[in-house]
């Protein structure tokens, strides 16, 4: 698992070498209440309009999904929220 700030390349180059990982989109200090979790595969983290990914969020990656999920319920005692895009048919079982 690698928490990103501040540097885009990395997270990009994250996404390319792991198209079946995981992301979690949190604020820059997270906090339970914001914490998206999303396959690397979602179109949300594709948007080539967007020039700052990592400046105003915190990105969290990880080849598994339940590495996110435990660090979530660890640092912020809450679970992620699924993404409705990449996680429409597939939710996370609880």
């Amino acid at each position: 698992m690698i928490i990103v700030i501040d540097d885009d390349d990395l997270f990009l180059d994250w996404m390319k070498n792991n198209p079946n990982g995981f992301v979690i989109n949190a604020h820059r200090k997270p906090t339970s209440i914001y914490l998206k979790l999303h396959r690397s595969s979602c179109h949300t983290l594709h948007d080539q309009s967007v020039m700052n990914w990592t400046r105003d969020y915190l990105k969290a990656c990880a080849s598994r999904q339940n590495e996110l999920v435990d660090w979530c319920h660890y640092w912020f005692q809450s679970p992620p929220k699924e993404c409705s895009f990449c996680f429409r048919n597939d939710p996370i079982k609880k």
